[in-house]
């Protein structure tokens, strides 16, 4: 049993192929080897890797259960180039405690607090919120959790936990979270704001819209920070 997280399964070497359809012909390059895991190796042996994930799945394929945490991790496998007919295929979705995400009620504070977890990964699209935070119309505070971010404001910090009492603590003290990831399986994050009783502004990349909607969110297209700062400020 293979719990899937990501798309390494089935690509060459990357997590991700963020809109690069190469995975499903059987082409094992795309644009992204300087991204995690990949990482600028000194050999590209990616289309060498493809082959071989395809041979060693059709070796076990009776024997393979594959587990993907979302629908659209789901279908990005059933269209890959390594998929097999005779490998089980199960979706289970990720969930959180709501015994510790939970909203506590707290929030009798005056300006709105928007959250943000800044990582430097390119997945996670810090520069999209970077492009339009100067352009948040109404007056806010800012709370940024893991990497510093370099602005001209204050903000409360927190550095990264994965402590989950103190994560439904830090989800307390916001009223809004602004998601701008550009790939997401599930995105576990959000359900936990959710949860707390924080807005969520995120994207609609990869499984996201399976957490999230338009009733219990703002979803935004998937790196158009116009469309980002938009529905910050209307939130």
């Amino acid at each position: 049993v293979w719990t899937l997280h990501d798309m390494w399964m089935m690509t060459g070497g990357e997590a991700y192929t963020f809109q690069n359809d190469n995975y499903k012909k059987g082409i094992g390059k795309t644009p992204y080897i300087h991204v995690h895991p990949l990482q600028d190796p000194l050999f590209d042996r990616r289309q060498h890797f493809i082959e071989l994930k395809k041979k060693i799945y059709a070796d076990i394929a009776d024997k393979l259960t594959l587990v993907p945490v979302s629908r659209w991790l789901e279908s990005c496998l059933n269209s890959a180039y390594v998929y097999n007919k005779n490998m089980k295929i199960q979706c289970i979705y990720n969930g959180i405690n709501l015994s510790i995400f939970q909203n506590r009620h707290q929030r009798n504070w005056t300006k709105p607090r928007l959250l943000f977890f800044n990582n430097e990964s390119e997945f996670k699209g810090s520069e999209l919120f970077l492009n339009i935070i100067s352009r948040i119309e109404k007056d806010y505070e800012l709370i940024i959790v893991g990497d510093h971010l370099k602005l001209d404001i204050n903000y409360m910090y927190f550095k990264y936990t994965d402590n989950r009492e103190h994560l439904s603590e830090i989800y307390n003290m916001a009223d809004i979270l602004v998601f701008p990831s550009l790939a997401e399986s599930f995105g576990l994050t959000v359900l936990e704001a959710l949860a707390c009783g924080v807005c969520v502004i995120a994207s609609d990349a990869g499984g996201l819209t399976e957490a999230l909607d338009n009733e219990s969110s703002y979803l935004f297209k998937s790196g158009d920070d116009e469309d980002l700062l938009n529905k910050i400020n209307y939130a």
